[in-house]
Order: C-alpha cells, then structure tokens, then sequence
C-alpha cells in the first residue's frame, strides 16, 4: 500500500501507456482492443506467486520462486490445471516470459516418474473429477496425475515451445529437452495395440491409465464430459501436432533419432486419421472398431492441433485439401444455425446433437478463440474475426461478463452456463497473432505489438 501511494503517478502513465498502444492498434477492431485490455484482469484475480521454500521442493530455484495460476476460482479451484493453463498461457509468455519459466519448471519438476505430465498442482478438481483424494486447499505443491493424460503431455510440450520460441534461449530447450522426450514417449505409448491407429486414439481400453475409477469412454481429454472412444480427430490432431513440436526440438538438440522416430510416429498417425476418420466431410468424432463404437457427430473443434501447430509456426497437421471442406462443414453445422459461438457438437445436417456430455447448445469460450484462428489461419479471416465477436460480444455485452469469464456458454441465446474469472479465456490474445498471419515467435519480435506494449510499459 506505502509503494502504490508513493509510485501513483508513475505507475498509473505506465498502465495508460501500454493500454494506449493497444487501444491505437488501427489493425484491430475496436471491440477486440476493448477486450484485450480487460480480459488481462484475470491475472492479478487468478495469480499466485510462492516463495522457494518448503513444502515446494529443493529443485525449486529461489530467484524463480514458482508461480501458477488458480482456476476455477469459484465452484471448482484448481492450481495449474494443465489444459486450462494451456488456453491461458500466451499472454504470460508474452508479457511475463519469467513467470511463464517458472510454472514450466514447476510442470517438470511434478512430471511422473513414468513420463505423465502433471494434471494439476493441487485444488479440489483432483477429488470432484479425478477420483484423487482432495488436497489441502489449493496447496500449490501437491501434484496428481488427474485425469485427462491424453492431452495433458501435449499441452506441456506446446508450453515449452511457446517459451523456446518466444524466446529463443537455447539454454532452455536443453534444460526441458529431456522431460519433453520422455512425455512424447509415454503419449505415443497410450495404446499401443493399435499400432498407427493407436497414435490418434484415447488410451487402451477408452480408459485414463492414470485413473481408472471412470467408465470408458469418460474423463479421457480435455472436452472431459464428452465421450471417447478409439481414434478420435481431436485427440489425434493434437497428439500430431505434439510430434511436430517436439522433432523441431530433437533436431535443434541433435538427437536424430528421436527426430526420425517423431516423423515416423507423425506420418503413421496421419494415415490413419486420413484413411479411417474421414467422412468425405469431415472426420468422425471417434471410431473405434473393434468394439463398434462410431460417432458421425460433427465436432467443431476437431481441427485444435491445426491450430496448435500453425501458432507455433509449424506446417499443417491436417490434409491441406481436406482443411478447407472440413471447416466448411463445421461452419454449416455448428456455427451458422447458432448466433452466439460454435455449437460443441452438431449433426451433419446442422440438427442438434442430443445425448452428448455438455448439452446439444453448449461450447467452451476458448475453444471458440481457438476455432475462430483456425479459420483465419485457414484463409477465412472475415468469418473467424466474427465468430470471436460473437463470443465476446454474447459475454461484454449481451451478459455483462466482462469481468466475470465464464467458460461455457449456450451458443443459441449467448446465456452463462458455468464458470467464473477463468483463467483459460485469456487465450483471446493468441487472435492478434493469428490476425497478423504470424506465429508466436515472429509475433513477439522487435516493434511488434507484444514488443511495443513491454516498452511502454517500462517507461517511467
């Protein structure tokens, strides 16, 4: 308090300043400038920062301390659950790379002893979804595997990148080399039964290895009330992206083999997603033959690992010629019918699908950020710039939830369905970058927006 009021005035011409630069941005709409600025609240609500001591272990360095963000905050607080951290991480690595450092160490330093990333840092998600005996609090140093290991590992290689990249720092890449190995290992092992199909599959059996208190089919990724089973395009098109991350990393670090193994993996997998999963459309929600589970359901966001890999500058995950009818049939199905956001799940004729895990008009904030960059990066720039509007006009304007955030709303009256001040929806800051036609290194260059913000914000 002594600091704020002797620093007042400096303090507040810096905040102007890097809020000026933003609002200037002639580039941008008007009501994306507004929301950028005011979604960077979810920072200092969401935001804790822990001293190197114990319970946090020695590994812990003490001018990084380890810092994490809660989730949840209101009806299910978590720290650092990995997905929602992934939606969340991009304006911190921007604008706070130090802090983005020390929750990766965090991440590696909890990471399992057989190559399973860390679900979450403690909060009573471990008990409500993942079967885990609930943790004192959100105690910031009591990691569980959770659930949803499927995506789990790949979220954690995608934020080792979004560092490497944003910074550069080699040093970096060789410290979380060995852990990223190690995970994508262990993802790319979760069926191996199914061989090249296994690659693009939820885990043997339709079961977490980690928790198998669930039925099958339940809790396996990141849409985690929705089921799965077999080769699914969501889970399949991120565990494709994940190879394509993590061989940029081993040919930077020389391990060729493992390089050559990421390719092999890559080009298995994407047979198997382009010769069993697609419709002539659109690819199948999942498939799993063996047990003659198929869902023709039209899953908007079953393109995210293409988005993944372009907004790490990397070539596409998805058959290029079937990248531009896929999303067409998406927009046909799950986005033109609803006025408010992409519908989660749709049939093919743009009926409502019934029966699936969230609800027939339900979908996840980020998930539409997501969605609304792929049609950019896809060539779609108009339509994608506006599905994002929807969205965040159905939360600013037609709901007054700037300053609640939600995470899910109904894509047919723009209504609150669950969440407040979730972190994950300041995944809204990856849209400049993807408006500009850039990946996230060439984003955060020198006299780019990420670049101009910083330097007016240090002025004194």
């Amino acid at each position: 308090a002594q600091f704020l009021c002797k620093e007042h005035d400096a303090l507040l011409r810096r905040v102007l300043a890097w809020q000026e630069v933003v609002y200037s941005e002639q580039a941008l709409p008007a009501w994306l400038r507004e929301a950028l600025v005011n979604i960077l609240y979810l920072f200092p609500v969401n935001s804790f920062w822990a001293q190197a001591r114990p319970p946090i272990g020695p590994w812990c360095r003490p001018e990084d301390g380890l810092f994490g963000l809660l989730d949840g905050i209101i009806e299910d607080p978590a720290m650092e659950p990995m997905p929602d951290s992934f939606y969340a991480n991009a304006p911190l690595v921007y604008f706070f790379p130090d802090l983005a450092l020390s929750t990766l160490r965090g991440y590696k330093a909890y990471t399992f002893a057989n190559g399973a990333a860390v679900y979450i840092w403690g909060g009573v998600v471990g008990a409500a979804e993942g079967g885990y005996e609930m943790t004192a609090g959100t105690e910031i140093a009591t990691p569980t595997p959770g659930y949803q290991t499927t995506t789990n590992g790949p979220c954690y290689v995608d934020m080792v990148d979004r560092y490497w990249q944003r910074s550069g720092d080699n040093k970096v890449l060789s410290e979380f080399y060995p852990s990223v190995k190690k995970n994508t290992t262990y993802t790319m092992s979760l069926r191996p039964e199914d061989g090249a199909d296994g690659i693009i599959s939820v885990p043997s059996g339709d079961v977490d290895p980690e928790n198998r208190s669930r039925p099958p089919g339940h809790f396996l990724e990141w849409f985690e009330v929705e089921v799965w089973f077999g080769m699914t395009p969501h889970v399949g098109g991120i565990h494709l992206a994940n190879l394509k991350v993590a061989q940029r990393m081993a040919e930077k670090m020389g391990d060729k083999e493992f390089a050559r193994q990421c390719h092999e993996w890559f080009e298995q997998g994407s047979q198997s997603m382009e010769d069993k999963l697609w419709t002539g459309k659109y690819y199948l929600a999942y498939y799993e033959p063996k047990i003659g589970k198929k869902s023709d359901n039209v899953f908007a966001y079953q393109l995210d690992g293409e988005w993944m890999a372009r907004f790490h500058g990397l070539s596409n995950v998805f058959r290029p010629s079937r990248l531009k009818t896929a999303l067409q049939t998406i927009r046909e199905a799950c986005i033109d019918r609803w006025p408010y956001g992409a519908v989660d799940l749709a049939r093919p004729d743009g009926s409502m699908a019934f029966g699936v895990g969230y609800g027939p008009n339900a979908y996840f904030v980020p998930e539409s950020y997501m969605l609304a960059m792929t049609y950019i990066y896809g060539g779609e720039k108009d339509f994608g710039l506006e599905l994002a509007r929807r969205t965040v006009y159905s939360m600013n304007v037609l709901n007054n939830l700037t300053w609640t955030q939600p995470n899910m709303l109904r894509a047919d009256t723009g209504d609150l369905l669950f969440g407040t001040h979730y972190v994950q929806n300041m995944m809204l800051w990856a849209l400049p970058c993807a408006l500009e036609g850039k990946d996230i290194a060439t984003f955060c260059a020198p006299n780019g927006l990420v670049d101009r913000i910083i330097a007016a914000a240090q002025k004194t």
